[in-house]
């Protein structure tokens, strides 16, 4: 999971502007434990989302961010690997919100 959240990190870094805020949230639901990041970098369209996690997928491969496009995907395929998933929010002009959902083990809650 640490490779996962490092990409989320890298990506929110990459597509934000110098000195803009990135927040790393920790978030608890019934049996599971998220790990959000939220940058204010470009944003996405909801056709944008659905293609975002599939492989060698860059939004904007023109641009000045360097990348195979393969980042989101890996996040994707960790997430399933360990039972969780991955949640993006995010709107055009209006940065994202990605959160790693794993599940809590019985012998991790209290």
């Amino acid at each position: 999971h640490d490779i996962a959240v490092l990409n989320l990190l890298d990506n929110a870094c990459k597509y934000s502007e110098l000195g803009t805020e990135i927040r790393i949230e920790l978030r608890r639901e019934a049996g599971r434990i998220g790990i959000s990041v939220t940058d204010q970098g470009p944003g996405m369209s909801p056709e944008q989302q659905a293609l975002v996690f599939e492989d060698y997928v860059r939004l904007r491969p023109e641009g000045p961010v360097h990348g195979i496009g393969l980042g989101l995907a890996f996040v994707k395929r960790i997430a399933a690997l360990l039972h969780g998933s991955i949640e993006l929010q995010s709107l055009p002009g209006h940065g994202c919100t990605f959160c790693l959902w794993l599940p809590l083990t019985q012998l991790e809650m209290p």
